[in-house]
């Protein structure tokens, strides 16, 4: 068993390598990050969510600190503008202004972002990105004064919708990451009805990713070309 389980750890450690090759190659990503935030904007789901957990994007990642200074009311008009169209279900379309609207308000809508402390991930309710400052691993983190307030933590259990990141997936919701397993642990302690939202350019997916005890796989996956749903 040990080691079956060490074969595995080496297949992923080379599939990673692999992956993250291909992000860093993939071009336009800034065209790619917007068609994809704007697929996750218009998702039923996502306009019904009350309470949404973001990645802040570092490096090669799909990019979504645009769509999130538009969310908190930072920018007027997310990336492209409100021109970029964005489709329902149905295939009606409609503007980003739109799918705020569908949704939650602002002042109902709360947006969480991590934090690392210890080998676990903590949860921040994000109210400005002047709050957030590089933190472990150079990634965007709210400011340390900021996270002793009580009332701007908060717990997996409240989330509605994760927005997960991930080095590489499969068609099938099967999740690739650094392999340190922060959110894994995390999303393990989530509700049964949290919908997990991988996003990733096409060139992450992989024909299958190894599992192990403890992994967590996304119920949907979001690029630039499709929306994969876990089978």
């Amino acid at each position: 068993m040990d080691k079956l389980l060490e074969q595995i750890r080496r297949q992923k450690a080379l599939l990673r390598q692999e992956a993250l090759r291909r992000r860093a190659e993939q071009p336009d990503k800034d065209r790619l990050s917007l068609q994809i935030c704007q697929t996750l904007l218009a998702m039923p789901e996502f306009q019904a969510a009350r309470t949404i957990l973001f990645y802040v994007h570092y490096g090669d990642e799909v990019r979504t600190q645009p769509l999130l200074r538009y969310l908190l009311g930072e920018a007027e008009t997310f990336a492209g503008g409100p021109a970029e169209s964005l489709s329902t279900a149905a295939g009606e379309p409609f503007s980003p202004q739109e799918a705020i609207a569908r949704g939650p308000n602002r002042q109902a809508r709360q947006l969480l972002v991590p934090y690392c402390q210890g080998n676990d991930l903590k949860l921040f309710r994000l109210r400005s990105m002047a709050e957030l400052e590089p933190g472990r691993f150079g990634i965007l983190e709210p400011r340390s004064e900021l996270r002793q307030s009580t009332e701007r933590q908060a717990t997996i259990q409240e989330v509605d919708l994760v927005v997960v990141p991930g080095v590489a997936f499969d068609r099938r919701g099967g999740r690739l990451g650094h392999g340190r397993g922060y959110y894994d642990r995390l999303l393990a302690q989530a509700r049964p009805d949290t919908l997990l939202v991988g996003l990733a350019y096409e060139c992450q997916i992989l024909p299958e990713t190894p599992i192990l005890p403890g992994d967590i796989p996304v119920d949907k996956l979001i690029t630039e070309a499709n929306v994969y749903i876990r089978n």
